[in-house]
Formats: structure tokens, C-alpha cells, sequence
């Protein structure tokens, strides 16, 4: 009984604690505060200083995306298209 007691008083000290810390800042409710707060980031991206340093090497990374998996579900898609349980599809490489 003790425990359940210590529960329900720490469960309703929390309730009382979250019902009285406001979870939104002042103005949040408004449109011009979320607008103002736009314009203030649009202003500060514009005037960013930008580094015009030009790149000594560059890597690039081409993925095909056909590993054994992929392979492997495209056989048997193609194989139930094609009207059969779909083990027996075969690609044309």
C-alpha cells in the first residue's frame, strides 16, 4: 500500500509540475511570430559570407544499386509477372 501510495503522489506532483511550466514561448500562437522568425533566418542566410575556395580533388561515389539481393528480387518479380511462382525467372545476363 505504501508503494502505491509513493507512486501516486509522485505521478500527481509530476501532473502538477507540467500543468503549471508553460510548454510554448510568448507570441508562439501567433502567424506574425513564426513569420518574423522567417525573415529573420532568410536575412541572416543572405547575408552569409560565402568561401570562394576552389576544391583540389573530388571524390565521386557511383553506386549501380545491383548487388545479389536486388538481383535476386528482380529474378523473382520477373518470374511472378510472368505468370509463375517466381523462383524460376531467369535475366537476360
Amino acid at each position: 500500500m505504501n508503494k502505491l501510495f509513493k507512486l501516486f503522489f509522485i505521478n500527481n506532483l509530476l501532473f502538477a509540475f507540467v500543468k503549471c511550466v508553460p510548454l510554448t514561448k510568448k507570441g508562439e500562437e501567433s502567424p506574425s511570430y513564426w513569420n518574423e522568425l522567417a525573415k529573420n533566418d532568410i536575412l541572416k542566410v543572405r547575408n552569409r559570407e560565402y568561401l570562394n575556395h576552389k576544391a583540389k580533388n573530388a571524390i565521386l561515389f557511383i553506386g549501380d544499386g545491383m548487388g545479389v539481393s536486388t538481383i535476386t528480387a528482380t529474378r523473382i518479380r520477373k518470374g511472378q509477372l510472368n505468370g509463375q511462382p517466381g523462383e524460376e525467372g531467369y535475366l537476360f545476363f
